[in-house]
């Protein structure tokens, strides 16, 4: 199911988050969300789930606008149940002290797919049993949830999300605290989950994870689009460069012909909104 995004924009105490955003992620494809710190990635998929309605603001909630919609059914108009049975978000830091174990986390993946006093289902089950499988984590089903470590849990808020047998997998820094076994093999189930038919979209800090992984990428500065496209031509120092305030060298994977980027020093990046462009 295509994930399409208009206009998305995001308002808080008069600051601007997200400014006229445009992002289009193709059935059972992977995106790769990149940009600086505070250019709005962790926005925008909190946008895309419709998790929370706006970011936290000392002054009140901020205003959001745009259109979000999956395979041409308007997300932000559907109830939050029926949009978590279509969409999982896995979050950067989520909670850590909840008294739950590690197979009842994963469990909450279902809520979305039974009423609510309805007892755990054998269907139920067998998906978490899978869930957790998938991420490497069946031998830490009966750990208490907030004894892990920051990867482990992480892995598991994975699980959790794919209990929810999502159309959409949104993932904001999925490999954070993950040592590079850990890194690959999460990105590898995302791009398997792809090729089954879910549609990912991935917030990434390594540029070369996104440029291994990834199947289109969208690069965010200051809340606005600064690159949208294909790998080979939004990973390129023209586009990287300005942004990141770095001096990139593209090479090339002996192996997957893939871009690997390497980053020396550069002029600090401009400040200010950039214009939008998109590539490919």
């Amino acid at each position: 199911m295509t994930l399409q995004v208009d206009r998305a924009r995001w308002e808080v105490d008069g600051a601007l988050i997200l400014d006229g955003v445009d992002v289009t992620v193709p059935t059972g494809s992977v995106g790769a969300l990149l940009g600086p710190n505070g250019s709005g990635k962790s926005s925008l998929l909190r946008l895309v789930a419709g998790v929370g309605g706006a970011v936290p603001s000392a002054h009140g909630p901020g205003r959001t606008s745009g259109v979000v919609t999956l395979a041409g059914a308007d997300l932000r108009g559907m109830r939050p149940r029926e949009r978590a049975r279509r969409v999982a978000l896995v979050e950067q830091e989520g909670a850590s002290d909840v008294a739950l174990t590690v197979r009842d986390v994963v469990m909450l993946g279902r809520t979305p797919h039974r009423s609510r006093w309805a007892p755990d289902s054998s269907q139920d089950h067998a998906v978490v049993d899978r869930a957790l499988a998938a991420v490497g984590m069946t031998g830490f089903a009966r750990r208490a949830f907030p004894t892990l470590s920051g990867g482990e849990r992480q892995r598991v808020q994975l699980a959790r999300a794919l209990a929810q047998e999502p159309a959409l997998l949104l993932l904001d820094e999925p490999t954070n605290h993950l040592d590079v076994q850990a890194q690959l093999t999460t990105l590898d189930l995302v791009r398997r989950s792809a090729r089954a038919g879910t549609t990912a979209l991935v917030a990434l800090h390594d540029l070369n994870l996104a440029a291994a992984w990834c199947d289109h990428v969208v690069l965010l500065s200051r809340g606005r689009v600064a690159a949208a496209g294909a790998v080979e031509e939004v990973l390129t120092p023209d586009v990287i460069d300005p942004v990141y305030g770095v001096r990139t060298t593209v090479l090339r994977h002996p192996a997957t012909g893939r871009p690997v980027l390497t980053f020396a020093p550069g002029a600090p990046a401009v400040l200010g909104a950039p214009g939008v462009a998109a590539v490919g």
